[in-house]
């Protein structure tokens, strides 16, 4: 068994053969723990729905615009999310995708979907935890990358 992986713009199916992953967090001037993520999931059965893209150019407002509509599709298209701040940024619009998914789970009543890891340093690491407290989510918030990870894989094996 090995995951499908999927990267930024390509297109994917809405409806997945199997579970699925949106790797959210940061990407813009931080290092690419997207890939540690792929490494250590590839052994699920998973499609695995990376954002991140090499030729990815911030200043091209085409650009901008179709990996913002092609992250909102498949954030909200995928069975499961990662979230993962860096503390080489603050990451603001991983917080309002947060915000947005912790919202619409507390409206369903399933919080089980999501996983949150925010590495120890990140300088709103209290926010993330008393928001998610906030919205309902009672499960760990992972200081580092490899726990949060490895909590995934003991969840979807």
């Amino acid at each position: 068994m090995r995951a499908q992986y999927i990267e930024a713009i390509n297109m994917v199916p809405v409806k997945f053969p199997s579970k699925s992953i949106f790797l959210a967090g940061g990407i813009s001037g931080c290092n690419d723990w997207q890939k540690t993520a792929t490494e250590a999931l590839q052994d699920l059965d998973i499609t695995i729905i990376n954002p991140r893209r090499n030729d990815f150019n911030i200043e091209n407002m085409l650009n901008s615009v179709d990996q913002i509509k092609w992250e909102h599709k498949y954030l909200s298209s995928c069975s499961h999310t990662m979230f993962w701040f860096p503390d080489a940024t603050l990451c603001p619009i991983t917080l309002f995708e947060l915000g947005k998914l912790l919202m619409r789970n507390k409206l369903s009543g399933d919080t089980d979907r999501l996983y949150i890891g925010c590495e120890s340093s990140y300088k709103r690491v209290f926010d993330v935890e008393i928001q998610s407290m906030l919205m309902d989510y009672h499960r760990p918030i992972f200081k580092d990358l490899n726990s949060l990870l490895t909590f995934i894989k003991t969840e979807l094996s």
